[in-house]
């Protein structure tokens, strides 16, 4: 059984951990964190098959045609083994169809869910660009494209009056591009009243869109 990290990692609060290995971000589990990141680099041929399509691309240059935007829940062992789906679902980006797999078998052993939604959007807006928290129970992000989930300390702010309480408030800290990060939402077991909050960045402008990828653990009765 994987253990609980003993300190908070430099570079952390006592709501927000910033995971260095992979293993740490069973730390989202610790009844005080509410957000867990873990920053990583992604591959160079993940990146490009991202790149957007351009009218200035040379002639010898092979399109891929739009990157669509994904709504697919899978169950049982179609779930533990995304695979199959996702590259039928992605046969031009074969790269982003592996990760998006890796994710989902990563989250799948993390939270031990009998099944999981995967939401794979192409934004060229911030999605939800004020302060809030979800009612979810733990949600997995990963910025692919452009800039990460901002964050937000809750240490001071009344969460009965979010909106007011934290108007013209900056954020805390942000995830990096291709981070891996875990969102506590008020529906987790034991988390009533509480939650990261956090919000959508905004894509600097003439860079393309911002591509996010959610996965949610879904529970059957």
């Amino acid at each position: 059984m994987l253990a609980l990290p003993a300190t908070i990692p430099e570079g952390s609060s006592p709501s927000a951990i910033k995971a260095q290995r992979l293993v740490d971000l069973v730390a989202i589990f610790t009844p005080t964190v509410q957000f867990c990141s873990h920053p990583r680099r992604l591959p160079p041929t993940l990146v490009r098959e991202l790149e957007p399509a351009t009218a200035t691309a040379p002639a010898h240059t092979t399109q891929r045609p739009p990157l669509p935007r994904l709504r697919l829940v899978l169950v049982g062992r179609d779930a533990t083994t995304p695979g199959p789906h996702l590259q039928a679902r992605l046969p031009a980006r074969p790269a982003l169809a592996a990760d998006l797999a890796w994710l989902m078998e990563l989250y799948g052993d993390l939270l031990g869910c009998p099944a999981i939604g995967l939401r794979l959007e192409v934004l060229d807006r911030a999605m939800c660009p004020g302060w809030h928290v979800d009612h979810t129970g733990i949600r997995l992000l990963c910025s692919y494209r452009g800039p990460g989930t901002e964050w937000l300390d809750d240490r001071g702010i009344d969460r009965d009056r979010l909106g007011a309480a934290t108007t013209g408030r900056s954020p805390s800290g942000a995830a990096g591009t291709g981070d891996i990060c875990l969102l506590k939402g008020s529906a987790w077991q034991g988390n009533q009243g509480r939650g990261v909050i956090h919000r959508s960045p905004m894509p600097a402008a003439g860079t393309g869109p911002r591509v996010l990828v959610a996965l949610d653990a879904l529970w059957r009765d």
